[in-house]
């Protein structure tokens, strides 16, 4: 038969512990608890390892694991993870990723297998408890450490490549530049010489006897001249991006 403690064996909140080592039930909730978070994977840094054909890539986690009364160890690869792009409304955004490449492994809260072997647009069934599993693991490029940001921030929007950069304002501005110039300031420049020699040959006049006498296409010249003007100013206007 069983031991029952009495019914007069009442809580005594002042009475020392002489068993400090076992663990209040709040302790033990709380470790609980800590120990539940520390295995739950929702989100870290990676960089990719090897990339495969239809948006696919292996990643190594840049954050290490750390096991009982053992030094941090690197965790494993995950394998053949989808990457994620910008796309909507039937247009995508794709741009090249290169090994090394580092960004943020998502880890979704449930079994991703079912969707992503389905058309994407129906609900599907998990079909299992996996929860927050690192075989359900997504991967957004672009996140780095701080030595790896690019430099500069504002109002504008951004594409570079290597030392190609196009920058859109939000005043209507755009400039494509590399190492060497911006290329619309440099279009600009071009039709404003033409510009200027077209004027030029709309007002140069040819000695006769009866006096000069202005070029037989002076107004073929002015004319264009009128409409280079006006891409000079049409190019000025998409300056200062």
């Amino acid at each position: 038969m069983a031991y029952v403690l009495p019914d007069n064996n009442t809580f005594d909140p002042t009475r020392v512990n002489l068993a400090p080592e076992t663990l209040s039930l709040d302790e033990l909730l709380q470790r609980t608890q800590r120990n539940l978070a520390l295995g739950l994977r929702v989100a870290m840094p990676c960089a990719i390892t090897a990339i495969h054909g239809d948006q696919l890539v292996d990643l190594q986690p840049l954050l290490m694991t750390r096991f009982a009364g053992a030094a941090p160890q690197p965790m494993a690869q995950l394998h053949r993870v989808p990457v994620i792009m910008p796309k909507g409304a039937g247009y995508s955004i794709r741009y090249p990723i290169s090994l090394g490449d580092t960004g943020l492994a998502v880890f979704a809260d449930r079994n991703l297998d079912t969707y992503l072997a389905s058309s994407g647009q129906v609900l599907v069934d998990p079909n299992d408890d996996r929860a927050h599993d690192l075989s359900d693991a997504t991967f957004v490029p672009g996140l780095g450490a701080d030595a790896q940001q690019t430099s500069g921030t504002g109002p504008n929007l951004v594409l570079q490549c290597q030392s190609l950069t196009a920058t859109l304002g939000p005043t209507g501005t755009f400039a494509v530049r590399n190492a060497q110039a911006e290329l619309v300031t440099a279009v600009a420049n071009l039709a404003t010489s033409v510009n200027s020699l077209l004027s030029t040959l709309a007002a140069t006049t040819v000695p006769t006897s009866n006096g000069p006498v202005p070029l037989s296409t002076a107004p073929q010249f002015a004319s264009a001249a009128s409409s280079v003007a006006q891409i000079v100013a049409l190019l000025q206007s998409f300056e200062g991006g």
